[in-house]
């Protein structure tokens, strides 16, 4: 049972509770107006909490859903990048490689995972690389 389930079990158990004890109020002491009137607000902010629990379970479902298309689209979007013919390489501002396709790991000579985490300066003959760090390469 999820979490929204086992609420609103709780909620509606204690909504019937609440109603049985008014029930047994009203028969007991039919003089005793404030018992009746708290057993009233309670019945009144357990229906409350039932709309809004259902609200709640809405709006969570409607997330999840959201969420699995934003991840079907992230999914097709990585895919567009690690396949794409193009070397493309996703740096810091410090160029480090944070993101590497196929293309730019072959080019590299190198398995995509191993250029994650590595200064792009590596990868640029040590000849070129004071030309490179200045952005004249």
């Amino acid at each position: 049972m999820d979490p929204f389930d086992r609420f609103s079990a709780r909620v509606d158990g204690t909504r019937r509770r609440a109603h049985d004890l008014q029930r047994r109020s009203r028969a007991a002491a039919a003089d005793e107006p404030l018992m009746d009137e708290a057993l009233e607000t309670l019945q009144s902010s357990l229906e409350e909490l039932r709309v809004s629990e259902e609200e709640l379970r809405v709006q969570t479902e409607e997330l999840a859903s959201s969420r699995m298309l934003l991840e079907a689209e992230r999914e097709r979007y990585r895919e567009l990048f690690d396949l794409a013919p193009d070397p493309y390489l996703v740096t810091d501002a410090r160029g480090v490689v944070s993101e590497a396709n196929h293309a730019a790991a072959t080019l590299l000579g190198v398995p995509a995972d191993a250029l994650c985490g590595r200064p792009l300066a590596v990868f640029v003959p040590a000849g070129e690389r004071a030309a490179f760090r200045e952005g004249v390469a």
